[in-house]
């Protein structure tokens, strides 16, 4: 969710979905709006179907920023402002249907947030007395109750989050055009669990988050006046590291939203590169490197709302509950060798992987069996993360400590 500049010109939202790989794209041809799917493999498009009149009424506006995804029924939500009263509209993405409308008491709404595990969507806004208030709303009973205020904050703007399933945070960036920070927020009480401050000196300047739930980071990019900067951030321990300087060359200025596959390791990028074209980027979050970009609506250079995506991951959240292969290290922390077991007991080949806290692979071994032997070699101490894969799919991950 994402900063409200409402311009002219395209603004672009994305959101994970599961694992289809598809991106989603509202569109106004100045006439109607249209639901457009795009196949992130090839990069071809179709149109699922124009939304009906009831998605923008008279005296509404849709908020292309402030945009999320019901991962259980497969709807896109989107904040719509009428006149100072926030919806929220929910959009089933094989017809282009609208699901449900929901009106929300707070006077402002700048971010939501789907949570996956509880089925339960959140809201951050301010209340009417300027108080930044999280509230949560059950669909399948049809009401919403408040979560808790933030008051150590007043006046202070959400510009960006993301969720944390795992944890039950709510993560945002709020600033104040003073001060910069970002917040993690408990869903549960809404008791600021993590606090960090950037480290950019425009303190107006919007960090576009993205939680990576195999690593239990926040990725981050953000426009420095030059260049898009790439970032990591574990809230936990409560710092960040530069992963990348993107090349300005090949970007525009404006990110509109993103989100984290988290199968590939990417994280993905809707914007205008500079010729002004909208253009989703894959980056990868090891290095900053942008490995594809595409162009979904180029006959439509300037539509007047945005983009969302679906990206090739499975919803982590729902899916660690399902079928995700605990791995486990002994000794753990490791001093001169480990054994790592998982479950395979079919014996499939799998790969498991050895990653730093920035997302570097570091060791990779093919294997039938259900345990390897890592030695340490030159590891140097600190934090890394084990990851299980099978054609090309996250099958499990764990932490490894090196002392």
């Amino acid at each position: 969710m994402k900063k409200l500049l409402f311009t002219l010109l395209a603004l672009l939202a994305i959101v994970t979905v599961h694992a289809q790989g598809y991106a989603y794209t509202i569109v106004n041809n100045n006439q109607s709006f249209h639901l457009i799917k795009v196949d992130l493999a090839s990069g071809t498009e179709t149109t699922v179907g124009t939304l009906p009149a009831s998605f923008q009424e008279a005296n509404e506006y849709y908020f292309s920023g402030v945009t999320t995804y019901d991962y259980n029924h497969n709807r896109l939500i989107v904040a719509i402002d009428s006149l100072g009263t926030f919806k929220v509209k929910a959009i089933n993405v094989e017809d282009a249907t609208i699901a449900y409308t929901y009106t929300l008491p707070n006077p402002g709404i700048f971010a939501i947030e789907y949570d996956s595990s509880n089925d339960l969507l959140y809201a951050l806004g301010w209340d009417n007395q300027n108080v930044l208030e999280l509230r949560s709303i059950d669909f399948a009973s049809g009401t919403d109750s408040q979560v808790g205020s933030i008051t150590a904050f007043p006046y202070f703007m959400p510009e960006s989050s993301t969720y944390d399933v795992d944890n039950q945070r709510f993560i945002v960036q709020l600033t104040n055009n003073i001060n910069s920070y970002i917040l993690g927020i408990s869903a549960t009480n809404a008791s600021v669990v993590n606090l960090h401050t950037p480290n950019f000196s425009d303190n107006n300047t919007t960090q576009h988050l993205e939680y990576d739930a195999f690593t239990g980071f926040v990725y981050a990019s953000y426009w420095n006046g030059q260049n898009y900067i790439f970032n990591v951030y574990d809230l936990a321990l409560n710092i960040e590291s530069q992963v990348a300087i993107l090349p300005s060359d090949s970007l525009g200025t404006q990110f509109g939203t993103t989100c984290f596959d988290i199968n590939n390791n990417w994280f993905l990028a809707a914007g205008q590169d500079a010729d002004h074209i909208n253009t989703i980027y894959a980056i990868d979050a090891a290095n900053g490197t942008i490995l594809h970009q595409y162009n979904p609506i180029g006959a439509m250079p300037w539509p007047s709302v945005g983009l969302c995506i679906e990206n090739s991951t499975v919803n982590v959240g729902i899916a660690k509950q399902a079928w995700f292969t605990p791995i486990n290290a002994f000794p753990n922390p490791l001093t001169t060798h480990t054994t790592i077991q998982f479950e395979n007991a079919g014996h499939q080949q799998v790969i498991l992987s050895l990653i730093d806290v920035t997302g570097k692979e570091l060791r990779r071994v093919q294997t039938t069996s259900n345990q390897v032997t890592l030695n340490r070699g030159q590891l140097p101490a600190g934090n890394y993360f084990l990851r299980l894969m099978q054609n090309n799919e996250l099958l499990g991950a764990g932490k490894l400590v090196v002392e």
